[in-house]
């Protein structure tokens, strides 16, 4: 074993500042050495205990260091009452029980200067300790006879000793008290004054009547008087505000009558030009000899600016907090340090979810990559980014939000954090794409209107003029035993066909102008394909065009109507032949497959039709269903707007997909439930 006494003490400079900490570990081992030595002659009868009662020294050695080993047999357990009665006393005492004689005295560690000095002997738990105990037991007979022997050969002279002994160390130790007080009070005055003197924090010392016995000289220059309007003057009668003088009076008062130190406090004081200041300050109370308290040093700084800022942050603090829009802060690197509450509403995370994570964690996929190479290139050459984002909350929602991102600079203009102001624009949003659909509705209208009047007009004044003009070509084409030559024949021919091209611009103007109301049945959507494909079966031979068709089985009927969904399929069947007569592919191929998917909406019929040929530029395809746009040389470009009507008619939806030189594919699809 190698029992250990550890002390520690911290180690101050010149100037009172803390610099380290002295930590002086004693062998134990030569002290207990030393106690046996000296106790040889009684080694069966003394023992040495710790403040818990655990054996250190005991005439059995297999009872000593009990607490190291567990071991549950202590003077504490064996001796209860008595170590109840002699763990409270701490002088030298010798007491009769059950006709032994005890005695017992304690061993102090010198602590008196107040700094942390503790034992790691005999206390398991690190707690301080005071006091060591040794006892020794002595038997009546073994009493009885040493104190005959002893005084028949020592008692005269032990005694003289003994009393000159004790009276010289009696005044010799007073003497030695009293100087050793005085010297410490005299240096820890010089050294505090000092140490007052040298600092840059506000020191004064105050009597207890509160006048100003000591004041440095960062006060003098702080209080913007001369040091002899200061000295010997009463504090509350020049420092104090008149409102809270009595007030502060009589807690200055309170602290001599109780003794203890006020602590931190915070106090506004005049200086000599009328300005009030708030200090904040710590005090220490000084004792005369008898421990009463004579005078009290305050020791602070002006907080006056710091409180200020202080309020201002907390304003500033709370407007965040309880910010209509989201804020977020993050690091240099990007990950969130902040973020208010107003986030946590909007996006369904909380803060702790948050907190170390980047942004990202919003994003949707929905916002072009180019406006956040953007956004960090304004950011990193410290300007202010304003946009927009399309993120998603984490249930998985999206929305809009327009953010205000700017750089946060510490004092050397060095970027620390980022800022970001967000408001959530979703609603807005949704408003301005409602207002621009009705808008775009309400010329739609007007165009409707527009061309319903002019389609009026056309069939008023030219559909009788032209039906004239075709029954004269009819008339003409079935004079076959008249001399007609061949040239006139094909005159013949041409007139007709562009009696029914313009017939055909007609009734599309007609169509597209008037629109009619839905005739809704449950069809078969195989059928309605097959009867379309059977309406255009010329122009596919003529062409020598594969048709591959693809419809899964089982297929639920949808509720349409028959003439128009007909309409729908022989349009874009047709235009598909159209495109390959133009690309003039070596095997012209069409395909059509139909099946059922789900989306958003629920569960829909889905129908492809495509084409292998010349394809559809991106700028085409963004006009493709708009009205009287066309890229043939015939046609009034209301054919796929048409189209478009009628698949809005049905709640459905219609787009292409195209890339040039690879073909094109119209995707139409249709709800399979009843809609009204």
């Amino acid at each position: 074993h190698k029992p250990t006494i550890r002390i520690g003490t911290p180690v101050y400079s010149l100037s009172g500042r803390k610099t380290g900490v002295l930590i002086l570990n004693f062998n134990g081992k030569k002290l207990i050495n030393e106690f046996r030595r000296a106790t040889a002659n009684i080694a069966d009868h003394i023992m040495l205990v710790n403040s818990s009662g655990y054996w250190l020294i005991h005439p059995q050695s297999h009872n000593e260091w009990g607490f190291m080993f567990n071991n549950p047999i202590t003077f504490a357990s064996e001796y209860n009452n008595l170590w109840l009665e002699i763990s409270h006393k701490n002088r030298i005492t010798q007491e009769y029980i059950n006709h032994n004689l005890l005695t017992y005295a304690t061993i102090f560690f010198n602590n008196s200067t107040g700094n942390n000095a503790e034992t790691l002997v005999g206390n398991t738990k690190n707690q301080k300790i005071n006091l060591w105990k040794i006892v020794a037991f002595s038997t009546s007979p073994l009493l009885n006879q040493s104190r005959i022997d002893f005084l028949k050969r020592n008692a005269l002279f032990y005694g003289i000793i003994l009393i000159m002994i004790s009276i010289g160390a009696f005044f010799l130790a007073r003497l030695q008290i009293y100087n050793q007080k005085t010297e410490a009070q005299n240096e820890y005055e010089r050294s505090f004054r000092n140490i007052l003197e040298s600092m840059d924090l506000l020191a004064i010392t105050l009597d207890k009547n509160g006048n100003i016995i000591f004041c440095n000289q960062s006060f003098v220059n702080f209080s913007a008087y001369h040091l002899d309007e200061i000295l010997h003057k009463n504090w509350f009668d020049t420092f104090v505000d008149n409102p809270t003088k009595q007030q502060r009076r009589q807690q200055f008062e309170d602290f001599f009558v109780s003794g203890k130190n006020a602590g931190h406090t915070e106090n506004e004081i005049l200086t000599a030009n009328g300005e009030k200041h708030l200090i904040g300050s710590n005090s220490t109370l000084s004792y005369d000899r008898d421990h009463n308290p004579i005078s009290i040093t305050y020791i602070g700084m002006d907080i006056t600016e710091q409180r200020h800022t202080e309020n201002e942050l907390r304003k500033a603090s709370q407007a965040i907090e309880q910010s209509p829009n989201t804020v977020l802060i993050t690091d240099t690197q990007g990950l969130i340090v902040y973020s208010n509450p107003k986030f946590t509403e909007l996006t369904g995370y909380s803060k702790e979810e948050v907190l170390g994570q980047n942004p990202n964690i919003l994003q949707s996929g929905e916002t072009d990559k180019n406006d956040y190479n953007n956004l960090w290139a304004a950011l990193n050459s410290g300007n202010e980014w304003i946009g927009e984002f399309h993120n998603k909350k984490k249930n998985g929602e999206l929305y809009w939000e327009s953010a205000r991102i700017s750089a946060i600079k510490d004092l050397d203009g060095n970027i620390t954090h980022y800022l970001a102001v967000k408001e959530d624009i979703t609603e807005k949003k949704q408003l301005a794409k409602e207002v621009e659909s009705r808008n775009k509705e309400i010329a739609k209208n007007e165009l409707l209107a527009g061309v319903g009047k002019m389609a009026n007009m056309i069939a008023h004044d030219l559909r009788n003029p032209l039906s004239s003009i075709k029954m004269g070509m009819q008339i003409l084409q079935s004079l076959t035993n008249k001399n007609i030559d061949d040239e006139a024949k094909e005159l013949i021919d041409i007139g007709l066909e562009q009696v029914q091209y313009m017939e055909s611009i007609l009734t599309d103007l007609l169509s597209f102008s008037r629109p009619e109301q839905l005739n809704l049945e449950w069809l078969s959507i195989e059928k309605v394909l097959d009867s379309s494909l059977i309406g255009v079966q010329m122009e596919i031979e003529e062409d020598d065009i594969i048709i591959n068709t693809d419809y899964q089985t089982g297929l639920p009927t949808i509720h349409a109507d028959k003439t128009k969904m007909r309409q729908v399929f022989s349009n874009l069947i047709s235009n598909a032949i159209q495109a390959l007569k133009a690309s003039h592919v070596k095997q012209a191929v069409i395909s059509i497959s139909t099946f059922v998917t789900i989306n958003e909406q629920g569960p829909m019929l889905e129908i492809q039709i495509a084409d292998n040929g010349i394809g559809i530029d991106k700028d085409t395809q963004k006009k493709l269903f708009e009205p009287f746009f066309t890229t043939r040389a015939k046609g009034t470009g209301l054919g796929l707007a048409i189209v478009k009507r009628i698949v809005d008619q049905h709640k459905g939806q219609i787009k292409v997909q195209s890339e040039l030189g690879e073909g094109c594919t119209f995707y139409i699809t249709l709800p399979l439930s009843i809609y009204e």
